[in-house]
């Protein structure tokens, strides 16, 4: 029925598959990276960062439900055209069964209503379990970087706090405290590295054609269900790459925040300890895309400058 419809299910719907099929793989080391990441005992956070986590869960919920309803609004739109389908199967003479959520061709014909439902129905289910956990999936990089963010915020603020009271050496939040909670972040962040790497990392390869044949699937047949695919593929891919500038440029502040406080005011055995965390904080942490590539703003540009492309050549060639 449409070359570019067939092209962004059929690698969007993969993509979607392998997210929840590489994450179930590295389950094991996402729960124990988890329980790390909101172990907060050992460190003293504000109250802040409670209000900022009730923030980030009614984000969550919000956008959890956007992809439910809008696989469902995908679904109705699909059975309310079935016409176009229908008028092709006149025309042509080709055995395809219209009342599904995406077309199905088979050599024979199903006259059976009931059959026809439950294509539909297994359809549209095979689509919910892919899409909405591999949207979560997504959504839990980006929150699992806003809480390293938090992490390296309360430790910038510390460092100023301890300087300012004094007995920075001797008190039991000195600079002990600061060096091993600055560790101990640098570790969170290069463990979702890893993880995001090996679950997410490779949707960079694919995402310009899935959405340069959504731009052409709205242009020519599906408007309204073609942007609500194209904007929860957005929304995902924006959540990666938007994690890892955060990340990148939040422990690469480490060293400004230092800078910033009044250090000039400790020790010279302390001030020496600046020195090497401010070395460490020169190589910032990226969430890297598989095989090659940063997950970056810079990668978001790139992947909508070539669906661009992508866009331009079905409108040629169609």
């Amino acid at each position: 029925v449409d070359t570019s419809e067939d092209l962004f299910v059929l690698f969007g719907g993969l993509g979607s598959t392998a997210i929840c099929a590489l994450f179930a793989r590295s389950s094991h080391n996402w729960h124990d990276y988890l329980q790390r990441l909101l172990d907060f005992e050992p460190f003293s956070l504000d109250v802040e960062f409670e209000e900022e986590m009730i923030r980030r869960n009614f984000l969550g919920y919000f956008y959890a439900v956007y992809y439910v309803l809008g696989t469902v609004i995908y679904a109705i739109l699909t059975y309310l055209d079935s016409s176009t389908c229908h008028s092709i199967i006149e025309e042509d003479n080709v055995h395809l069964i219209c009342d599904t959520l995406f077309p199905v061709w088979l050599p024979f014909d199903i006259p059976y209503s009931s059959v026809r439902w439950m294509i539909f129905f297994l359809q549209f289910l095979s689509s919910l379990c892919a899409v909405h956990p591999a949207a979560l999936v997504c959504f839990l990089i980006w929150e699992a970087s806003e809480i390293i963010c938090i992490h390296i915020y309360m430790l910038k603020k510390h460092f100023k706090k301890i300087i300012e009271e004094g007995n920075i050496r001797t008190r039991p939040d000195g600079i002990a405290f600061c060096v091993k909670y600055h560790n101990h972040v640098l570790q969170l962040a290069e463990n979702l590295r890893d993880l995001a790497k090996e679950t997410v990392g490779y949707v960079s390869l694919f995402s310009a054609l899935v959405l340069g044949c959504t731009e052409h699937s709205i242009m020519k047949t599906k408007p309204i269900g073609g942007i609500l695919f194209l904007l929860g593929w957005l929304a995902s891919l924006m959540m990666i790459c938007h994690a890892g500038e955060r990340l990148m440029e939040e422990t690469f502040s480490i060293g400004a925040g230092i800078s910033e406080s009044r250090w000039y005011k400790a020790d010279e055995e302390t001030k020496k300890d600046f020195v090497l965390i401010l070395l460490r904080s020169q190589k910032p942490i990226y969430l890297k895309a598989s095989p090659l590539g940063l997950l970056n703003y810079t990668l978001f540009v790139m992947i909508l400058r070539t669906s661009y492309s992508y866009m331009t050549l079905l409108n040629q060639t169609s």
